[in-house]
């Protein structure tokens, strides 16, 4: 046994709807409210990679997905940045995560606020602050992984042929769960307000993330939280996963790829 201790803030605002659904991949529906969320975790003492850890900023949205084999609801991940490359590899190519690397340095928590900035060599792309933050209930039974509400982390997997980038390799939808990990243990929760903001310019790649998700407006901004939990386990954490067939219209890799210089 041994503890994976983890930190988490994470703000959710609510946006316009259709700028939200033009994000999302085939066959998927918003579930619910136009809600983006938008998170810091800052992993520790992980033993996959000897002890050492890394940060995940991610932006999501909660969805449907409809597949051949059924429905399912659960995180979609839009974009995560990732300062180490091992779980940028892994993630992509084992999980078909859309991973991709930024420097993440570790949130600031003074008195009642929380701030965070990632960047891209030296560049400020995105940053967040959570204030007036102040410690709440404790949810029973906890919710497992806290960053993901309890639901599993969707993916869409996609992979341009190599000298033919308009025409997909692979497209289709991934799913994680926690598999056989016992949930975490949390031992402070607190809440408060918060905002994020993506700037206008960064390197190539960032920028195409950076620039679709300046242009989603953030409505209203709640339920800002702050969690610290450890996770007891036996050996690394098993994630399970399998693919949801997912058919890929031309129209949709065209504009996927519309923005390539």
């Amino acid at each position: 046994m041994f503890l994976w201790p983890s930190t988490t803030p994470v703000i959710r605002a609510l946006t316009d709807e259709k700028a939200l659904t033009r994000l999302l991949p085939p066959s998927c529906r918003l579930a619910g409210d136009p809600v983006l969320t938008v998170g810091l975790t800052m992993l520790t003492n992980l033993g996959w990679l000897a002890g050492r850890g890394y940060n995940i900023f991610r932006v999501g949205c909660e969805i449907i997905f409809d597949g051949k084999a059924g429905s399912v609801r659960g995180n979609l991940a839009l974009v995560l940045w990732e300062n180490h490359a091992d779980p940028i590899l892994t993630g992509r190519e084992e999980l078909g995560t859309p991973k991709l690397y930024a420097t993440l340095p570790d949130a600031g928590f003074l008195e009642d606020k929380c701030t965070f900035a990632a960047s891209w060599e030296g560049f400020r792309f995105a940053e967040f602050e959570v204030v007036n933050l102040k410690s709440g209930p404790i949810a029973d039974p906890p919710p497992q992984y806290a960053a993901q509400g309890g639901l599993p982390l969707l993916c869409y997997r996609y992979h341009p042929k190599v000298g033919d980038w308009q025409n997909a390799d692979i497209a289709t939808m991934t799913m994680s769960t926690p598999g056989l990990a016992p949930p975490p243990v949390v031992h402070q929760q607190l809440k408060g307000e918060g905002r994020f903001a993506f700037s206008r310019l960064a390197g190539r790649i960032c920028r195409r993330s950076t620039r679709t998700l300046r242009r989603l407006p953030a409505c209203r901004c709640w339920n800002s939280a702050a969690r610290s939990f450890r996770s007891r386990q036996a050996s690394q954490i098993s994630l399970r996963w399998s693919p949801f067939d997912s058919r890929v219209g031309p129209g949709y890799q065209r504009k996927k790829h519309s923005a390539s210089p």
